[in-house]
């Protein structure tokens, strides 16, 4: 009979393998990137890897071209240009400053509809690239 632990880990989909490749994601970005996206500069704050889209949409959650760098303010604090405080704006930025990333969300932004999301596999590529 196999453990509860056992049966998380043969599942792609599971828990553990959500967690793993979370924590392997988070590491790509600030492993990629140095300095916050807005200003390319350094801000105020700690930067944090943001989710261009949802990271509760599964299918795009781990994919690295869903990931920006930012600094706490622009982030999650700025009212004026940030993807939390105000995101209409931030959507404008990215698409004058980041084409190629905002034609990325366009083109992935309804995949939940039709992908489902393997963790197991999402956490694999996310070593593979960081080698």
């Amino acid at each position: 009979m196999k453990s509860k632990r056992q049966k998380s880990i043969e599942n792609p989909r599971s828990h553990y393998w959500l967690k793993k490749a979370d924590t392997a994601w988070g590491q790509y970005v600030h492993a990629h990137f140095s300095r916050c996206a807005v200003n390319n500069a350094d801000c105020a704050g700690r930067l944090e890897a943001h989710h261009l889209i949802n990271r509760a949409i599964k299918a795009s959650r781990h994919d690295p071209a869903n990931a920006i760098l930012l600094c706490s303010v622009h982030h999650k604090f700025s009212n004026h240009l940030s993807p939390h405080g105000a995101p209409l704006e931030f959507a404008e930025w990215l698409r004058v400053n980041l084409l190629e990333k905002w034609e990325w969300v366009q083109q992935n932004k309804n995949n939940w509809k039709t992908i489902k999301a393997d963790y197991k596999q999402a956490y694999a590529n996310l070593v593979n690239i960081q080698k």
